[in-house]
């Protein structure tokens, strides 16, 4: 399951871009993609026939607000980085700062080698970079329970279509 996250995340980074220069989202830009993405789903497994999915799929976009295929995967990129960022809980400053501080009194003491200490400082300093996604965090966390019983359906995992 990992990989396909990851994979799905892969394929949409190039759209994140475009939603970069925009504010944080808001709860009805996720329902709105949640409800979208659904759609789509739904769309595919109807359609079989290439042609008539990729046009029913853009008007789908069209119809849900839309610009492009990319803005809807950039908006579910950015709301995949919010929702892991809020479930796995991102570093604080002040819990990073510890933690540094931690790293150095160990190279200090000669615990750790400069090359562990450094590997492990950029660890510490990558994983504050959740920030930028703080800022559609209000839009995401009303929605988690959703955004979970979407993926499940989507994966297979729940038979029951989700209540958006």
């Amino acid at each position: 399951m990992r990989r396909r996250q990851w994979l799905w995340i892969a394929l949409v980074m190039p759209g994140l871009a475009l939603a970069a220069v925009a504010g944080g989202l808001s709860e009805a830009d996720v329902q709105r993609w949640m409800q979208t993405r659904l759609a789509l789903h739904q769309l595919a497994a109807e359609n079989s026939a290439q042609a008539t999915q990729s046009k029913r799929k853009a008007d789908r976009l069209a119809a849900a607000g839309y610009d492009s295929a990319a803005q809807f995967q950039a908006h579910g990129a950015r709301i995949a980085e919010a929702r892991a960022a809020l479930t796995q809980g991102a570093v604080d400053d002040s819990e990073q700062r510890q933690q540094i501080q931690r790293l150095k009194d160990m190279r200090a003491a000669g615990m750790i080698e400069q090359g562990e200490f450094e590997s492990e400082l950029i660890e510490l300093q990558n994983a504050t970079k959740a920030a930028p996604s703080r800022k559609d965090w209000a839009g995401v966390e009303p929605h988690l329970g959703q955004l979970q019983a979407l993926e499940n359906y989507l994966n297979g995992r729940s038979k029951e279509v989700p209540t958006l």
